[in-house]
């Protein structure tokens, strides 16, 4: 049996994503330079987010994220 799966390219290469993560930069590092800010507020039992982008001199983004979750939705029953 198979399966189809929609083909479309994804908006981001996954791939290089995951290539320039590195765990020891923090936000901390870009302290005094500008950067933009967006947030999605979300509905009662949705997630919330804020995004850091912090652009950088090889014309690429540092990019960081908080993400909020209610705690009676994390701990609610099914």
């Amino acid at each position: 049996m198979s399966c189809r799966v929609d083909g479309r390219p994804a908006f981001f290469n996954m791939q290089s994503h995951a290539a320039r993560y590195s765990p020891a930069l923090t936000l901390d590092h870009f302290t005094g330079r500008r950067c933009f800010v967006g947030m999605d507020l979300a509905s009662k039992q949705g997630i919330a987010a804020m995004q850091t982008l912090v652009p950088l001199d090889d014309g690429t983004f540092a990019t960081f994220g908080r993400y909020y979750l209610p705690e009676d939705v994390m701990f609610s029953p099914g």
